[in-house]
Formats: C-alpha cells, sequence, structure tokens
C-alpha cells in the first residue's frame, strides 16, 4: 500500500476542453482531502444535495480560465462571513457555484469524494 499525498493537488480538465491549447483550458484543481474534513463528509452523506455541495466548498480549489457565456473570467471566491465548515476551510460564495453546470458540479465531486490518489484520465497531479 502506498500512502497519500495530503499535499497534492489534481488538475482537472474535462473532455470538451482537451482540444484548446492548454492557456485556454478551463483548470479545476481538486485537493486531497484531510482525514477530518473526509469524516465531516461521511457524517453528512445520507444527503446527496448536501454532500455534493460541502465536497465542492471543501476539495475545489478556484478554477483556472473559467470565463462566462460573455468571456468574462469569473472569479471564485471564499465566504469570509461565513462560519468555517471543518479546518480552515470556509464555503465558496454561492454565486461561484452557481456558474457551474450540474454535470460538472456533480463530476467535481465525484473526484473529491474519490480522492485523488486514484487518478482521472487526462488530468495531472502536482503537489503543491
Amino acid at each position: 500500500m502506498r500512502a497519500a499525498n495530503p499535499n497534492a493537488v489534481l488538475n482537472h480538465v474535462f473532455e470538451e476542453d482537451k482540444g484548446l491549447p492548454p492557456e485556454q483550458q478551463t483548470t479545476f484543481p481538486i485537493s486531497q482531502l484531510t482525514a477530518e474534513e473526509r469524516a465531516f463528509l461521511l457524517n453528512v452523506k445520507n444527503s446527496t444535495g448536501t454532500v455534493t455541495l460541502y465536497a465542492l466548498h471543501l476539495g475545489l480549489g478556484a478554477p483556472k480560465n473559467f470565463t462566462d457565456d460573455k468571456g468574462n473570467p469569473i472569479a471564485f471566491q471564499r465566504d469570509e462571513k461565513a462560519p468555517v465548515i471543518v479546518g480552515n476551510k470556509r464555503p465558496w460564495k454561492a454565486e461561484c457555484l452557481n456558474y457551474l453546470p450540474a454535470r460538472v458540479m456533480d463530476d467535481l465531486a465525484a473526484l473529491v469524494l474519490t480522492g485523488i490518489d486514484e487518478g482521472v484520465n487526462g488530468s495531472e497531479a502536482k503537489n503543491s
């Protein structure tokens, strides 16, 4: 058995962006969850929507090259007025997550929940 790297980040690119030059691809950084974060998610596991939302709050980093339908960049920001969820992580501002299509939210949450140590085809894991 190999240990998981607690500092690893998976930079996930969805299939529809893989044909674009790297500087134009939308990249979603996915962090390895801490033991405390994983335990928190297990406690809310009975509600699929809640698990998806918290998985994104805890494991998703700010996307790179993420734009709206007019090409304007969308900046992801943490809600500094909201209480800490677990550890030192605060939730993303709601308006940030509202830009993610439902399929993208579900796929990103699944990556967070399965753990980045399992890897995903076409994605790069890196240490940060």
